[in-house]
């Protein structure tokens, strides 16, 4: 199984890929600091084939320069068809903006909003 962390705080990605590392061994975690390095990663692997997996789980922050979280999912979308998109992207955000709920409501490709801190509890929802 493989996680992608889009966050552009590194001590969080830190984070989450030790607790990955110590409770989840099978998964492996790849980070991004903004959602344009990563959307280049998802649609690169997109494009490289059939053969070649999207990642299965994506914690995906809002708030991030260059690309933030919302770009990143319209990005994704206008170059990946919704059907082949095969991970399961959630939201992870420190924001309780009631507004970036909804928005993310609308979007059928996010399975859930989640608010930071990421729990080891979390983890063992998440990523089964």
């Amino acid at each position: 199984m493989e996680l992608w962390v889009i966050d552009d705080d590194t001590i969080y990605q830190m984070l989450v890929k030790r607790m990955v590392e110590k409770n989840h061994p099978g998964v492996s975690v790849d980070a991004y600091l903004n959602g344009k390095t990563a959307f280049e990663a998802f649609v690169r692997r997109y494009q490289s084939g059939d053969d070649v997996k999207l990642p299965d789980v994506v914690f995906l922050d809002i708030n991030m320069p260059v690309m933030n979280g919302w770009e990143f999912l319209n990005s994704v979308l206008k170059s990946v068809p919704e059907k082949k998109i095969t991970s399961t992207i959630y939201i992870v955000s420190s924001s309780i903006d009631r507004s970036d709920f909804e928005k993310a409501e609308n979007y059928a490709i996010i399975s859930k909003y989640l608010v930071k801190p990421v729990t080891k509890n979390d983890l063992e929802t998440y990523l089964k």
